[in-house]
């Protein structure tokens, strides 16, 4: 016990500092990279493109950042009285668009976000790969795992001294007895 205490306690403290700040920073700059490829496209439409150009950037944004967008021109953003949660990192970035933005997350784990514009509504498919990182579980491993290997070879060790301190002390109980 005296053993497998400290090395949980650590072990613990280091999961919870790492994953907190780990995470907190993957997950802004995760948010904050297609916030900014959003804001781009936006950015892009206002100029007034024409089908071929807003065709040709759609199908160019979807091979390459792996986003499905579909514009609708003229239409207004519907405001969804529904509740629905979204991480709270990207809500967060959420509010730095310049822009009135409705979102929600689908059965698929994919995020939906209609964004308003000055002549219509643009609507973006986010995956879950462009917005998660399964860094963590990799790293919940590592650490479970260097906690039981560790903690054999500290115990492999450990029963060794108390091995060699048994036969020492066996020996000066004899020697105290005269035995020897």
């Amino acid at each position: 016990m005296t053993l497998l205490l400290p090395m949980l306690l650590l072990q613990i403290v280091i999961a919870v500092f790492f994953y907190e700040r780990h995470w907190a920073v993957i997950a802004k700059r995760l948010a904050q990279d297609v916030i900014g490829e959003i804001e781009m496209t936006a950015d892009v439409i206002n100029l007034n493109p024409g089908k071929e150009q807003l065709a040709y950037l759609f199908g160019n944004i979807s091979r390459n950042l792996l986003l499905k967008m579909t514009w609708e021109e003229g239409q207004t953003l519907k405001n969804d009285s529904t509740e629905n949660p979204l991480p709270y990192y990207f809500k967060k970035e959420f509010e730095s668009l310049p822009y009135p933005v409705g979102a929600f997350i689908n059965p698929d784990k994919s995020i939906s976000l209609s964004v308003q514009l000055n002549n219509g509504v643009l609507t973006i498919k986010i995956p879950k790969k462009r917005y998660f990182t399964s860094t963590i579980f990799v790293f919940l491993i590592w650490l479970i795992g260097s906690f039981i290997l560790l903690f054999w070879i500290a115990f492999m060790f450990m029963k060794n001294q108390v091995r060699s301190i048994e036969r020492l002390s066996r020996a000066s109980e004899l020697m105290g007895r005269g035995h020897m």
